[in-house]
């Protein structure tokens, strides 16, 4: 007589199952966690690079100050010379000037309108790389006397977050300003990144000629700068070093530096 076969599962049929619901289950798994840690990378990445845009929003508008002088508004004069400065806030001392190669930017502006004869230490400002790295520091107004002195000397204050930015790298530079010598009838920009001169400063290697030919401004020239700054910072996230940004931006100085060489 012939036996009939139990309707169900062999232990080879169920062992088979249980390891292919395994294998399906660790690669559900899987695929959740890679999706769970993209989107912490993701959310990382945004909150960084909303802090660093946030920087640099506020630092455009104070850099884009630079050489206002109530003095000039009400009538004053408003050429620069090289010595003894008739436009003190785009003079030797007032100038906006980049140190430490491009780690640091000084400029000063009349914060008050009252049309000041001389640069006060209140309205000399800047901002920097800590000297140790990892942030961004302003200068405490009223610190420091000039902004030739450079960025050594000063009181100055941190002004990122410690919690989620740390700031690898802080550059200054006067690439894309313009130099307008009105005496020769010419015109250059300058196109070398690095640059953190003047314009009208710049050696012919430098600058790519707008109008007419270059020629190095000599004395009694009468020229005119159209300035622009570029800031360039990099940073990468605290909790996570393989998220990092590096956002750029070119200012334009709404106030043009003339004087006479």
């Amino acid at each position: 007589m012939l036996s009939r076969r139990a309707p169900g599962f062999t232990i080879v049929e169920l062992l088979v199952g249980l390891v292919v619901g395994l294998l399906v289950v660790m690669a559900a798994g899987a695929i959740y966690v890679t999706s769970v840690q993209a989107k912490a990378e993701s959310l990382r990445g945004a909150r960084l690079n909303q802090e660093v845009r946030g920087l640099l929003a506020g630092m455009a508008p104070d850099i884009r100050r630079a050489g206002y002088w109530g003095g000039a508004v009400s009538g004053g004069a408003a050429l620069a010379a090289s010595s003894g400065a008739s436009h003190p806030f785009m003079g030797p001392g007032g100038n906006l000037a980049i140190h430490d190669d491009g780690r640091c930017v000084l400029f000063s502006y009349d914060a008050d309108r009252s049309g000041d004869a001389a640069v006060p230490a209140a309205e000399v400002f800047g901002y920097r790389l800590a000297p140790a790295g990892g942030a961004v520091e302003m200068l405490t107004p009223g610190t420091l006397a000039a902004t030739s002195a450079g960025c050594e000397a000063g009181e100055w204050s941190r002004i990122t977050s410690a919690d989620t930015a740390v700031i690898e790298a802080l550059a200054f530079s006067t690439a894309g300003s313009q130099c307008i010598n009105t005496t020769r009838a010419s015109s250059w920009t300058v196109i070398a990144p690095a640059y953190r001169g003047p314009p009208c400063t710049a050696a012919a290697s430098d600058v790519v000629v707008s109008a007419g030919a270059y020629a190095a401004p000599v004395a009694l020239d009468l020229l005119a700068e159209v300035r622009r700054v570029t800031v360039a910072v990099q940073a990468r996230h605290r909790a996570d070093p393989r998220v990092a940004v590096t956002v750029e931006e070119a200012l334009r100085l709404p106030n043009n530096r003339v004087y006479r060489r």
